[in-house]
């Protein structure tokens, strides 16, 4: 008999529950046929949320250990997506009408949220698990400084989304709190249920807080990731030295000497301008048996920056 799913289960055994969960919403969501922007949007959010699971099973079959933050976020998401699609079928399934003519979008709630807020918490999400992901890419691969840019462009929206949703949940927590101090010993299915919610919350906001640390852990070490360290270095006489980057990094720099009538190249240029030079120079560098190991990293290194989530696939 399987074990159950739980925070000590491994991270590709959570992304995998996680992927089964959003999926599962998703085919549910879209078993409506509704086209109100709410729920195209939620669609469309289920859907890059998959995509980004999936892209994470992937990595994680070859190195799991290194997403092991992401534990208890996946099982969370899991848990939402196969929480809030037993609320949708709950309120169809007391309904009159056909499935799809439901029109009680609007009055859905999980966790004191509705489908825009709901929306947004998978998002929180997908970014989280989108950031861990490049954040080992960027400690694996060349990339340029453009996507370096973008990445941390998504590391302070995202922090920022996440902060605005752990303040609401503490705020529905406390009100969850203040209820049920009101409730008498005789609503007992009442209180049960809202104390099944103040667990749900409660475990949500853990959840926030483990993807503000995949985030600030990200933030952390994304300097020091891109920044090229040139110590030591001394080019004898009459020597050709080049020691450059040609995708933006940071550079540092200590010790540096040149011998007498030495030409040394040492620092970041674009990679025209450092064709450019070897051409003025005659510089055969051609045959430089890292030439060809190189262009293959400077190639990588000007994709996009979503290229390295992978290719993404269209859920039917």
């Amino acid at each position: 008999m399987a074990e159950p799913i739980g925070i000590a289960s491994g991270a590709l055994t959570l992304a995998t529950f996680a992927f089964n969960s959003s999926v599962s919403l998703y085919q549910i969501v879209k078993s409506f046929q509704n086209s109100k922007r709410d729920i195209r949007e939620l669609k469309e959010e289920l859907e890059a949320l998959s995509n980004a699971i999936q892209s994470l099973q992937e990595l994680a079959s070859k190195d799991e250990v290194q997403f092991e933050p992401l534990r208890l976020p996946l099982l969370r998401c899991g848990e939402t997506c196969k929480g809030f699609g037993e609320v949708i079928e709950n309120c169809t399934t007391n309904s009159s009408k056909p499935k799809t003519s439901f029109r009680d979008w609007a009055k859905l709630q999980y966790m004191g949220k509705d489908i825009a807020g709901f929306k947004n918490v998978l998002a929180g999400y997908k970014s989280t698990i989108l950031i861990a992901i490049g954040d080992v890419n960027l400690r694996t691969a060349a990339v340029s400084v453009d996507a370096i840019a973008e990445f941390k462009e998504m590391l302070a929206n995202t922090t920022t989304d996440l902060e605005e949703n752990r303040q609401n949940l503490e705020e529905h927590l406390q009100t969850i709190n203040d209820k049920l101090e009101t409730l008498s010993i005789q609503n007992g299915s009442t209180k049960e249920e809202e104390i099944a919610e103040r667990k749900r919350i409660s475990e949500e906001i853990d959840s926030v807080k483990q993807c503000l640390e995949v985030c600030n852990h990200a933030a952390k070490r994304i300097d020091e990731v891109r920044t090229n360290i040139f110590e030591d270095v001394s080019a004898a006489e009459d020597a050709h030295q080049v020691i450059v980057s040609t995708f933006g990094d940071l550079i540092s720099a200590k010790r540096v000497t040149a011998g007498v009538k030495s030409i040394q190249w040492l620092g970041q240029m674009p990679d025209s301008a450092l064709q450019q030079l070897i051409r003025t120079r005659t510089v055969d560098l051609s045959k430089h048996p890292g030439m060809e190991e190189c262009e293959e990293e400077q190639a990588k290194g000007h994709m996009a920056f979503e290229g390295i989530y992978g290719a993404g696939y269209t859920m039917s």
